[in-house]
């Protein structure tokens, strides 16, 4: 069993930041950063998805080969962990990386090294089906 939990911690207008712990079978595996839309109500492709627990599959598509589906989203569909380094490469759903940075100098924080990251993760998990993900915020604070 592989349960992820992802950490809402920073926000502001343009994105939220946090972190995506992975365990297998109980034990901590590693941690990765995350960048998401910021909270919309819920509205798609501009928001990040709700707070709750989700399944987690496999999922690959000419656009976002190697990638994960998050299933049973409340009025949503598509939404996936995928690779991406800003916030205008998601339309709600997460990218994954290793560190942020502001790769752009438009003073907003972007995620760093993300090809790398979705390979650890792929590796980590294997491609199993059994997979949960709990998406909680943990001391959210707004980006000033």
């Amino acid at each position: 069993m592989i349960n992820l939990t992802l950490k809402r911690r920073i926000y502001d207008e343009f994105e939220t930041l946090g972190t995506l712990d992975v365990e297998k079978n109980g034990l901590y595996i590693d941690t990765f950063k995350t960048l998401e839309k910021p909270w919309k109500n819920n509205e798609r492709n501009i928001s990040c998805i709700p707070v709750g627990t989700y399944i987690v599959e496999p999922y690959t598509s000419a656009k976002h080969p190697d990638s994960w589906v998050i299933r049973n989203v409340p009025n949503r569909t598509g939404i996936l962990i995928h690779s991406g380094n800003y916030y205008t490469h998601t339309a709600g759903c997460i990218l994954l990386g290793l560190a942020f940075t502001d790769l752009n100098n438009d003073n907003v924080l972007d995620i760093k090294y993300s090809s790398e990251a979705m390979e650890q993760f792929n590796k980590i998990l294997e491609f199993e089906s059994n997979i949960l993900l709990t998406i909680k915020y943990i001391n959210y604070v707004e980006k000033t």
